[in-house]
């Protein structure tokens, strides 16, 4: 699996993306797949490939990146990237003249994503399952977590008698299901979610840690 920093360039007029990732055959294959399917989350990138079509574009590695054996966190995996992702962005100017829907590397400040490419990604993501060895890095990092007998049993009486009325829980279901959410996997992938509950349990995720990612108050939570 190699890691570095790569460009979707257009052949007819230059202009390109620029990307980093820590496994660039699985990036090129999630790009071009998602460009297929008409419902890539980067609006500019899919209009030119809807217009100039798959064979004008092409992936190329510009730099082939070693993360130090040290750094295991997929998340600061990333930011190690961010400062060579950065170097090809200002080289290529792909912000201002190319595909990068921000001047900055790992950023998502100003990124709108529309309505038709939620619903599109609603679709091609509904059957979304991911690899053994996405699972197998997801177990790893959750193993060794445990709570104390004690810290159980403060939870549990933290819950016994909470009683809502049957207004509460209609305002409560409403609530959750206008709201949605674009979370993007460790790898890249990007979902749109509406029941951020049955996600963690699905993923095995802190349903507080998560929240706080998706309501802003936390950048990143364990690479998501």
């Amino acid at each position: 699996m190699s890691s570095g920093i790569y460009r979707i360039v257009n052949l007819i007029n230059g202009k390109c993306y620029v990307g980093q990732t820590a496994d660039l055959k699985n990036r090129e294959r999630q790009h071009f797949n998602d460009l297929k399917s008409k419902c890539h989350k980067n609006r500019h990138l899919q209009s030119a490939y809807n217009l100039y079509g798959l064979d004008n574009f092409k992936f190329e590695i510009l730099e082939l990146v070693e993360i130090p054996n040290s750094i295991v966190a997929r998340s600061q995996r990333r930011d190690y990237l961010i400062q060579y992702e950065q170097k090809w962005i200002d080289h290529f100017n792909s912000f201002e003249g190319g595909y990068n829907l921000v001047p900055s590397a790992g950023s998502n400040l100003g990124m709108v994503v529309s309505e038709e490419t939620r619903s599109k990604l609603r679709k091609a993501r509904s059957s979304y399952k991911p690899t053994d060895e996405t699972c197998e890095r997801i177990s790893k990092s959750l193993k060794g977590r445990r709570f104390t007998d004690e810290h159980r049993a403060k939870l549990s009486q933290t819950r016994k008698g909470m009683k809502f009325t049957d207004e509460t829980k209609e305002r409560l279901a409403q609530s959750h299901a206008k709201q949605r959410y674009l979370v993007t996997f460790p790898d890249g992938e990007t979902v749109e979610i509406t029941n951020l509950n049955g996600f963690c349990k699905k993923y095995n995720l802190n349903r507080t840690g998560m929240g706080r990612v998706c309501n802003g108050k936390l950048p990143i939570y364990k690479g998501y």
